[in-house]
């Protein structure tokens, strides 16, 4: 289900579309793509600030950045 579906996230953070507001966005854009297939976002506020100034400098790649989602979350029971 993951595979590829946090590239909005990544190019967000990496391309700078916004003139503002591009790691908030890249990040809030991976959590809702968790929320609406039925996952619980788990990372701490420090966590998250870490993983996407990580991403912003370039010091991790789409599927690193892939893999800490999923790491990160867990199914919701309905």
């Amino acid at each position: 289900m993951f595979s590829a579906k946090f590239s909005n996230t990544f190019s967000i953070v990496k391309n700078h579309p916004f003139i503002d507001g591009n790691k908030r966005t890249g990040f809030i854009s991976g959590v809702t793509f968790l929320m609406l297939n039925g996952s619980h976002f788990t990372a701490s506020e420090v966590e998250v600030v870490h993983i996407i100034q990580t991403l912003a400098s370039g010091r991790i790649t789409e599927e690193e950045l892939q893999q800490w989602f999923v790491k990160k979350s867990k199914q919701m029971n309905n």
